[in-house]
């Protein structure tokens, strides 16, 4: 490894002696060999440190932390300690696929005007394995980050030159979505995508922190949405934030007054950026379109009148070709359904 690494790996680890040694050793074992790997043990209190010190291998740079400091002042600390043309994240309960830092290094290599990519990911552990496919065109990514995330903090590898040019970095302010916040930052600055490949396994367990802090997580994932919005010149109601952000009607709620109300809050996000065009129409109509399908077949236990409010809908005719087939599909979900 020379003094500047193609690649800084950077990986905040604590009290994770039950997964660590095979993430370690999914990183090490990369054929992609010119990185360095930044390990910031924050205060383990069990057999973390001892796993990590018992790797004698010059490409572990390891910070060992007397005091607990929490994941995003690790982060911010690691990006700025890093030395690599590229810094790839790393959590320390998943796996990288050993093709990983080539594949990315090859598409970032190619494709300059990226500034930030993920990549497709299959989960395991807890619940069935799963194939995450998340989007790959920037402008398509960038509007389905009104809803989602979109892109999986353990699987991103982005520019350092770019992070120091835009005083880009993880917001210590902030104990959860910290990757929501600072991809939502990215976005006025640089394009960001996933390379549509499986190189990461992502483990599902209860002791994970979005496990075990969902609200506070979802609390933040509100606010980045909110500002996402403010940037369309909408301001939130109390109603439309529960419309935009969950899938469910409110207790006691009749199904059809909530896709209602739901058609109506997705065509003021559609109208507003008609007006104010912050996002490529082609790409809101997708995010649009894919939120309203979502929505009509999650609630399909509403029987037919579900069904003719999604194919009936102006939001069905912003779909594509396969919306017939969402049709087809939801029709039968709906004919299932107890009257």
């Amino acid at each position: 490894m020379t003094n500047n690494p193609k690649i800084s790996v950077v990986m905040s680890a604590y009290n994770s002696e039950g997964y660590l040694r095979d993430t370690i050793e999914s990183v090490l074992n990369q054929t992609f060999k010119d990185f360095e790997f930044i390990i910031m043990n924050d205060a383990s209190t069990d057999g973390s440190l001892g796993i990590i010190k018992s790797y004698n291998d010059k490409r572990i740079r390891l910070i060992n932390r007397e005091k607990n400091r929490g994941l995003q002042k690790n982060l911010f600390d690691g990006v700025n300690l890093s030395r690599g043309e590229y810094i790839a994240r790393m959590d320390a309960d998943d796996i990288c696929l050993p093709d990983r830092f080539e594949e990315q290094v090859k598409f970032m290599d190619t494709h300059p005007e990226i500034g930030l990519c993920g990549t497709w990911y299959k989960t395991f552990g807890a619940g069935k394995s799963v194939v995450d496919k998340v989007p790959i065109n920037p402008d398509d990514l960038r509007a389905n980050m009104l809803f989602y995330t979109s892109i999986a903090h353990p699987t991103v590898m982005f520019r350092k030159s770019l992070f120091e040019k835009f005083n880009l970095n993880y917001d210590t302010s902030i104990r959860y979505c910290e990757d929501y916040e600072l991809w939502s930052r990215c976005l006025k600055h640089f394009p960001i995508t996933n390379i549509p490949k499986v190189l990461l396994r992502y483990r599902i367990h209860p002791d994970s922190a979005f496990q075990a802090h969902k609200q506070e997580t979802w609390d933040i994932a509100y606010l980045v949405r909110r500002k996402m919005l403010k940037k369309l010149d909408i301001e939130q109601t109390d109603k439309e934030k529960r419309l935009h952000n969950f899938l469910k009607p409110a207790k006691n709620e009749p199904t059809i007054l909530f896709l209602e109300r739901e058609e109506k809050w997705l065509t003021k996000i559609l109208e507003a950026n008609k007006k104010n065009p912050v996002y490529k129409t082609n790409s809101l109509n997708k995010v649009i379109y894919e939120r309203w399908r979502t929505l009509c077949g999650m609630n399909a236990s509403g029987g037919s009148s579900v069904f003719n409010m999604f194919f009936f809908s102006p939001l069905f005719k912003i779909g594509e070709v396969k919306k017939y087939w969402d049709g087809s599909k939801i029709f039968i979900k709906c004919l299932l359904q107890k009257r």
